[in-house]
């Protein structure tokens, strides 16, 4: 599925994920199956949102992650006993989610998570709809449907849950704001994806009405929007600060939605734009990683991001180990292969980055190199980005089965390269997207050793056709 460890402010939605599940030592019980489709491990700041999480182990994984919210995901059909959501040290809220027929718990917390869960569909799972294992935690799950007028009856829950004032029919039209508040400079123009599910017609269309108390709001403010290709619909409210607004100013936006084809179904949500003093907190370097031959370069990009997780443009300091790199970004690597660094740095801050770059020996005009790579590897193309060809090198130490592969962000696979027995060495081919529309494109790179017993090797690299 999707893994992410020791990160800040990450935003996963709009994906599709089913069917992730291994053998594994899990919870101290071998051969139980494992693999979730959304994990994450030391998380500040997150939101899960749009996702349709189906028949994996686990739908969300969640340890050890905190300012977090999981909102309008389809959970559902997950086989293990910690099936739905399982929280170990993570208090996300939890709304607005169809979490329904997964084998264990639909929701299982424990280690001192204390999420807040409201206006979720939690119907038919196995065991517990809320399964506290904490005794000292009381966690708070009102407002929820649970499959009968009556609440959550006898198995709804377990544990300290307070799962009172519960809905008497399921929610079925939901709408939620990306954010809770959403921190802005004055004079910034930006927007805010708001979401919206009709868990009973997929097919449903929406009329949308925005609506602010300070007028920060950019037309359109009444828009239509459908399902078209997507998990969800999607509306972004635009907003204006003005130039003279003072930090510690706000503005609360409404969002109201009606169905078409329902009329009587509507759903409110609301968020708070708040005026801040932008500071850079952190600066991220693309690619964050990379393996080159010697001799050959490679550009690299920063973007820092404020304190909000919000972007802001800086121009960066360059310095790099093994190779030398100007202020463009632009690396080449030296002439002795290892391990090295590529450096950003804010001058007026003194935050920095650094990426890793392996560099590796070269390549010989007939595409052998005189002594075999050690360890597979597949290269960041050059150049990146590209018009309309690239080249892609990969390493292999054994005869292997390789399959390399274009998919588009969508997900969608777009060309197979290579699908077929390599020699070990270090190989080339090239991939000309004349007929490609430009954008971020990912290579999927899956190499089987023939008669070593070392494992499998897969990797993916992010690549950009620019016309």
């Amino acid at each position: 599925g999707i893994e992410m460890t020791n990160s800040r402010h990450i935003i996963i939605s709009d994906n599709f994920i089913k069917h992730h599940l291994t053998r594994c030592d899990y919870g101290g019980t071998i051969g139980e199956l494992g693999g979730s489709g959304i994990f994450g491990n030391y998380i500040d700041g997150y939101s899960i949102y749009g996702n349709s999480l189906i028949g994996n182990c686990t739908g969300i994984n969640l340890f050890n992650c905190v300012n977090g919210r999981v909102l309008t995901n389809i959970i559902m059909n997950n086989l293990c006993l910690f099936t739905g959501i399982h929280l170990d040290n993570s208090s996300p809220d939890i709304a607005k989610n169809n979490i329904a027929n997964n084998k264990g718990d639909g929701i299982f917390a424990r280690n001192a998570s204390n999420p807040e869960i409201y206006f979720n569909n939690i119907v038919g799972n196995g065991s517990h709809g809320v399964n506290n294992a904490d005794p000292n935690i009381n966690i708070d799950a009102q407002n929820n449907w649970w499959g009968s007028s009556d609440g959550p009856g006898e198995n709804g829950t377990k544990g300290n849950v307070n799962a009172t004032n519960w809905l008497s029919s399921p929610d079925s039209l939901v709408v939620s704001a990306a954010v809770e508040t959403f921190w802005a400079s004055p004079a910034d123009t930006d927007s805010v994806l708001c979401t919206i599910v009709n868990w009973q017609d997929s097919l449903d269309v929406f009329d949308v009405t925005f609506s602010d108390e300070m007028g920060w709001l950019a037309e359109p403010k009444q828009v239509q929007v459908g399902y078209e290709d997507s998990l969800l619909a999607g509306a972004f409210a635009h907003i204006n600060i003005p130039s003279n607004a003072a930090v510690g100013n706000s503005d609360w936006v409404k969002i109201n939605v009606q169905s078409q084809k329902h009329p009587s179904l509507t759903a409110v949500d609301s968020f708070l734009v708040a005026v801040g003093q932008q500071r850079l907190q952190r600066i991220a370097i693309t690619p964050d990683s990379a393996t080159v031959m010697v001799g050959d370069s490679l550009t690299f990009s920063a973007l820092g991001f404020d304190q909000y997780g919000k972007r802001m443009n800086i121009k960066p300091l360059w310095s790099a180990t093994g190779g030398s790199i100007d202020q463009s970004g632009l690396y080449i690597a030296g002439d002795s292969s290892g391990v090295f660094s590529v450096t950003a740095e804010d001058t007026a801050t003194h935050i920095k980055q650094s990426a890793k770059v392996t560099i590796t020996p070269k390549t010989n005009v007939n595409g052998n190199s005189p002594e075999l790579p050690k360890e597979y590897a597949l290269y960041q193309n050059y150049p990146n980005p590209f018009n309309p060809s690239t080249a892609i090198k990969y390493a292999l130490p054994f005869e292997s089965k390789v399959k390399l592969e274009i998919f588009n962000v969508l997900g969608h696979r777009v060309k197979i390269l290579i699908n077929g027995i390599e020699p070990a060495g270090y190989n080339e081919i090239r991939w000309n997207a004349s007929q490609f529309s430009s954008g971020v494109y990912l290579i999927r790179f899956t190499a089987i050793p023939i008669k070593s017993r070392k494992e499998s090797y897969f990797s993916v690299k992010k690549i950009m056709l620019l016309k």
